[in-house]
């Protein structure tokens, strides 16, 4: 029987939160109602990482999100990532890798790397794809990853996904900061 770490349960129930949309390819469409008068957006992927160079084989998820707080693209993995500011290769299905600023960090007992660039141009970049590769390392380099996520799809839930974001007050149009 496989065991899973605290913060894999912990990105279930997160998934499982809110109210759900159908699922469309790999995406879970997702609106926090409980976020209040701006409820929060999110759109995810469910994909596998490993260390750079080994199969891939540890659960972790792509996050698009919009809330009042907090919009752009994070990789959400149960790695303790070192905090720093991090390029990430992106490459979507067999074209060429592309950099992505990201900075990574951890939070409680998972790690994030939040992509550092407008939430529009992930969704312009990941449309029209089937899979997107991310090798990422943390912040002092120490850790380097190789995860990847199934995208197809996402043009199915675009519209709903941005008038969902427009409404909880995120900004799509600029990076995180």
């Amino acid at each position: 029987m496989q065991r899973y770490s605290p913060a894999v349960v912990m990105l279930a129930a997160l998934a499982a939160c809110g109210d759900r949309g159908r699922a469309e390819g790999p995406w879970e469409f997702k609106i926090d109602s409980a976020a209040g008068a701006h409820p929060a957006a999110s759109l995810r992927s469910a994909g596998t990482e490993g260390p750079r160079g080994e199969p891939q084989k540890n659960a972790v998820v792509l996050s698009l999100d919009c809330r009042s707080d907090h919009t752009g693209a994070t990789i959400l993995t149960r790695q303790s990532l070192r905090q720093g500011s991090v390029e990430a290769e992106l490459k979507l299905d067999d074209g060429p890798a592309r950099r992505v600023p990201g900075f990574a960090g951890t939070t409680g007992s998972s790690g994030q790397l939040v992509l550092t660039v407008s939430l529009d141009s992930v969704l312009a970049l990941l449309a029209g794809h089937q899979r997107a590769t991310v090798n990422y390392e943390d912040g002092a380099s120490s850790s380097r990853t190789t995860a990847v996520f199934p995208v197809a799809g996402l043009e199915a839930r675009r519209a709903e996904f941005i008038a969902a974001c427009d409404r909880s007050g995120g900004d799509r149009h600029h990076p995180p900061r």
